[in-house]
């Protein structure tokens, strides 16, 4: 080589982007490295030029590299090394670095090879970030495979397709196939949805569809659902789709069976409502029905008693007041059934007006003291004042209250009735002293049809709808109604109203 070349190649050499080294004779001498391979190598350019290569990586040699320049030096061919593991030592510490190289031999003339020429690239962080995806491919892979998910690796520029052994599996193959031969087992029904999802995945950079497959062997119906990731290249042209594909048929049959079973109690529902419909109906025009002639029943008892009062049969007089007390009775249940189904229905009204909320109180209080022998009944009221609801509904709560606390507490006494306000509402107790409820009984108690249970059932009659009835008007007016009781001590219904029905004096 002249030495007008040698000198430009030797220029070349130190400004290459890339380390490199020449090495003369045969026993490697450095006869130039670049500060790039000094940078490579961790050493400086005065322990390392004029000297033999092994005396500045004395480590190196005992990795065989020494070999393999011995053999390039002898046959006069290139040797390409390609991510080779080199130990190193670099500032005192040990490393592991990957290093694509080549030494290439050098010789003026027809001469023999007397130089070499080495080309090193560090390509560790290349290597040790392909390692890295090349892990997390494998633990997707593995994960995959742990949640029965198929993977699949579609090739967009060659068309090709790679899949995991339970991706065929899925589609019913037990090998390897080609990409026409999986979409050939889609059910012909839904293959137009798998072309538009490849369309749109293009689109949005994801991929997502639901369709059957027929495995070619056993004919068998599957469900499958296929995700996927677009990847771009240069330009974000798609290059690459990465995706998964699960087994979906157990699950579609038990949407299929939850479907089912939904449009089963849909029906049950609609008939249960038309059961209820023709028992309010029917509720609803029997106790109409009732109400009439109870009416008439009344006022002939009414008008008869007067006539044997006048006429001085006072013992006839008291059986017709018998009588009277016991048609009160079916009024009141004729009422109950109406109020109920006019509640089922919507139909129930609300008159409002304004009133003394004391003064009802006394006045219903004192209705009902005559009903009863045996209890005192007791008020203790708080000034309340005016109030703006419906006086008739409200009244028909307490009503029914203090005749339960009447009805239930028959070795009693007394029986207190007092208000009090509390958190913006008017709240208005009952509290008697007689048979109590069970604690896992009250939650029952404003049910329909619920009648107290126990030993002594058959001494407190009704259809158990007061106090349904009472609930539902309370709730409507946007109070609450609830109970505290101890079994065998008695208990305390209370009912409250938000003070917004208290009338500004």
């Amino acid at each position: 080589m002249a030495k007008q070349n040698m000198d430009n190649f030797k220029s070349l050499v130190q400004h290459a982007p890339v380390g490199m080294l020449i090495l003369t004779g045969e026993d490697f001498i450095v006869e130039l490295a670049n500060d790039t391979y000094l940078q490579l190598v961790g050493k400086n350019e005065n322990d390392f030029v004029d000297r033999p290569l092994w005396e500045g990586l004395p480590e190196v040699k005992s990795q065989g590299f020494d070999n393999l320049l011995k053999e390039v030096m002898r046959s006069g061919e290139a040797y390409h090394g390609n991510e080779e593991i080199v130990h190193l030592i670099r500032n005192g510490v040990k490393e592991l670095i990957y290093v694509n190289f080549v030494y290439q031999p050098l010789k003026e003339g027809e001469g023999p090879v007397n130089k070499i020429l080495v080309i090193a690239n560090d390509v560790t962080e290349q290597v040790l970030s392909r390692h890295r995806i090349e892990i997390a491919e494998e633990r997707a892979r593995l994960a995959a495979e742990a949640v029965h998910l198929g993977t699949f690796d579609l090739n967009l520029l060659t068309n090709e397709l790679g899949t995991s052994d339970r991706f065929n599996s899925i589609f019913g193959f037990n090998k390897t196939v080609l990409r026409s031969q999986f979409a050939a087992v889609i059910h012909p029904d839904d293959r137009e949805i798998r072309i538009r999802a490849h369309k749109r995945a293009l689109q949005t950079g994801r991929m997502f569809y639901e369709v059957r497959i027929v495995h070619k062997d056993d004919k068998t119906l599957h469900w499958v659902r296929v995700e996927g990731k677009v990847y771009y290249g240069d330009y974000d042209k798609p290059i690459r789709i990465l995706g998964t594909v699960q087994d979906i048929t157990q699950i579609r049959k038990t949407e299929e069976d939850v479907l089912v079973i939904n449009q089963q109690l849909q029906i049950a529902l609609e008939e249960q409502k038309s059961i209820q419909k023709q028992k309010d109906d029917f509720l609803g025009i029997a106790s109409h029905e009732l109400k009439t002639p109870v009416t008439s029943i009344k006022a002939y008892a009414q008008v008869l008693q007067k006539t044997l009062k006048a006429k001085g049969d006072v013992r006839e007089a008291a059986m017709m007041d018998k009588m009277d007390a016991q048609i009160n009775r079916l009024t009141s249940l004729i009422g109950d059934l109406l109020d109920v189904t006019k509640m089922n229905t919507g139909r129930m009204e609300f008159h409002y007006s304004d009133f003394d909320f004391n003064e009802m109180i006394h006045s219903i209080v004192e209705e009902l003291q005559r009903t009863t022998e045996r209890h005192q009944i007791l008020t203790q009221l708080n000034p309340v004042g005016m109030i703006h609801t419906d006086k008739e509904r409200i009244g028909q709560v307490l009503t029914n209250l203090i005749s339960n606390a009447i009805k239930y507490s028959p070795d009693a006494k007394e029986i207190r009735v007092y208000n009090y306000h509390q958190n913006g509402e008017v709240v208005v107790c009952v509290q008697d002293y007689g048979i109590g409820i069970a604690e896992d009984k009250l939650y029952k108690v404003f049910e329909q049809f619920y009648r107290v249970s126990g030993n002594m059932q058959h001494t407190f009659p009704g259809l158990g709808l007061g106090l349904y009835i009472s609930s539902e008007i309370i709730s409507r007016e946007g109070g609450r109604l609830w109970v505290e009781s101890i079994e065998n001590e008695g208990s305390v219904f209370c009912f409250s109203l938000p003070v917004t029905h208290l009338v500004k004096q």
